[in-house]
């Protein structure tokens, strides 16, 4: 079998691409977004000084097993028996609890996958001051930052 490799250049930046181009993933290169990357460490130095607020973007269940202390909780996809399926409604439960657009933003999941999907749809809404964090909460948890459940 040949191996292909797709791209796809989405309106605002988003960068697709996949080996097989029929892949169920595809992995959303942030690089060219405007939010950009940050590391555990300098996310929990951005959440402590009170300049970001992070949003947990794993699903409820994860969250509620254990979490960064203080991060709120909108969960980008639902998981079932067939993997995970999106949150039509994100984006507006994001509006919701965060109406200014220029509300600074730490969004993280569990690896990252997520987190810049999860990003990349706030920023195309209009969201301004977006941090996708580096790793997820598992690199969180393993640089041993604080959590809670």
């Amino acid at each position: 079998m040949l191996a292909t490799t797709v791209r796809c250049f989405a309106p605002l930046g988003i960068r697709l691409s996949a080996r097989n181009p029929s892949s169920l993933y595809a992995r959303i290169d942030v690089r060219t977004m405007a939010s950009g990357k940050v590391s555990v460490q300098e996310a929990a130095k951005l959440s402590e000084e009170g300049k970001y607020t992070y949003l947990d973007v794993r699903t409820e269940k994860e969250f509620a097993a254990s979490h960064p202390k203080g991060a709120s909780n909108i969960q980008w996809a639902f998981a079932g028996d067939s993997g995970f399926t999106p949150n039509p409604d994100f984006v507006s439960e994001v509006k919701a609890a965060y109406d200014n657009l220029d509300t600074p933003l730490l969004i993280a999941c569990q690896a990252g996958r997520r987190s810049a999907a999860a990003a990349a749809a706030l920023e195309a809404a209009g969201y301004t001051q977006l941090k996708d964090v580096e790793g997820g909460f598992g690199a969180w948890t393993a640089a041993g930052l604080p959590t809670e459940s």
